[in-house]
């Protein structure tokens, strides 16, 4: 929520607690269901790598993913996702960052070492805190998703790197 929370306490004397979120405001249903679609059509063909070792995001995004031009690769751990990096030519990795054998963060380190075209990395996190999202930027990461995972958020992120794409092809 792009939050923050502090504290302030001494020993013996009150504690203070302070929460800040930012919030938009309010989006009628009708408009976040036509989010999907809109985003969709401006997707362009392009391969990408899911890192991502639960088997339930797994099957949620692959059905997100279902109906667009997008080559969809899997690696259950980040281990796998570097090996992967290494082989494909990559427009765009979703690192999950808390994975066996090597977490997201660590992975993208080691891509981002790697001597080659260099996909767009988004992390894909339940920790949605400031400090996390600099950790996963700190690490490499282009941008980053909270999980639960929307579709209309995982469609925009396509679309923007789409559009990105196209621009630099001109």
């Amino acid at each position: 929520m792009d939050g923050d929370i502090v504290v302030h306490s001494e020993p013996g004397n009150e504690s203070t607690f302070s929460i800040t979120l930012t919030l938009g405001r309010a989006q009628n249903t009708q408009s976040t269901k036509v989010a999907p679609a809109l985003a969709a059509k401006g997707i362009s063909p392009m391969l990408v790598l899911v890192a991502e070792d639960n088997k339930t995001n797994r099957f949620l995004i692959s059905k997100y993913l279902k109906d667009l031009p997008i080559d969809v690769h899997f690696a259950h751990d980040g281990r796998e996702a570097v090996e992967n990096a290494k082989e494909l030519s990559l427009d765009l990795i979703f690192m999950d960052t808390s994975m066996p054998e090597m977490d997201g963060l660590e992975a993208t380190k080691h891509i981002r070492a790697q001597q080659q075209v260099q996909p767009r990395i988004i992390a894909l996190t339940a920790n949605a805190f400031a400090n996390d999202r600099k950790a996963c930027f700190d690490a490499g990461m282009d941008n980053f998703l909270a999980k639960p995972v929307k579709k209309a958020d995982l469609l925009l992120k396509l679309a923007e790197l789409s559009a990105e794409m196209a621009a630099n092809r001109l």
